[in-house]
């Protein structure tokens, strides 16, 4: 039973406006976008698994809930507002998700089943989402095609990486993906590997100046 009810509905108000009007976009899910609700239900949204997005929920009453455990590859983290009885999902895919949720809302495949039925039909769903379609992002892992990162959080972890900072890109890689210790410091150190061949080769690689001193080298060769 929710206590104080009005006040939590003033809260609500607040929170669910301030979603809305931010520049992050939020998608309706759960029993509200499902069907099957009642008045005190709580509210349900996903959005992309960022650090601005994680900071932005921070900065309006959001704490990471570590004990709501939606077991769906998709779901990196989430964020709930106790006092207003909201909780934000941060996704590896939007994409998938938004296409997925469509199909199991018009096939109407939550009504009358438990949760962790709920969460195995997510899952094959996904399953079967990403059996045609190539996840977007970087694959963190190239054996689990669940767990990417977009190019803007892998530039992240390059910054981090650059500056010697190995700890601190651990760190934000547990963040946007929900991995665990081991498998995030598993998932840098790939990174890293990839990074310092990527340097190795750019090392390699003629500058432009190199270039342009060959070609002045080549025609006053040919005027010779």
């Amino acid at each position: 039973m929710l206590k104080n009810q009005n006040s939590i509905d003033i809260v609500q108000a607040v929170i669910l406006n301030t979603l809305m009007e931010s520049e992050i976009d939020f998608y309706a899910t759960g029993s509200r976008f499902f069907g099957g609700y009642v008045s005190q239900s709580d509210f349900d949204f996903f959005t992309d698994v960022t650090q601005v997005t994680a900071d932005f929920l921070h900065s309006i009453g959001f704490v990471r809930d570590y004990e709501t455990n939606y077991n769906s590859v998709e779901v990196a983290c989430v964020y709930s507002h106790e006092a207003a009885n909201i909780h934000v999902q941060l996704v590896r895919d939007v994409e998938a998700k938004n296409i997925v949720q469509e199909i199991l809302k018009e096939e109407k495949a939550f009504l009358g089943i438990t949760k962790i039925e709920q969460r195995k039909i997510w899952n094959l769903g996904f399953k079967f989402y990403y059996r045609y379609n190539k996840p977007s992002g970087y694959l963190v892992d190239p054996d689990d095609p669940y767990t990417t990162i977009t190019s803007s959080q892998l530039a992240e972890v390059y910054e981090f990486l650059d500056k010697g900072q190995k700890i601190n890109a651990i760190k934000l890689m547990r963040e946007i993906t929900g991995l665990g210790l081991k498998e995030a410091k598993l998932a840098v150190e790939r990174v890293q590997e990839e990074l310092e061949e990527k340097n190795r080769q750019e090392s390699l690689s003629p500058t432009q100046e190199e270039l342009e001193g060959k070609k002045d080298s080549v025609f006053k060769n040919q005027l010779l």
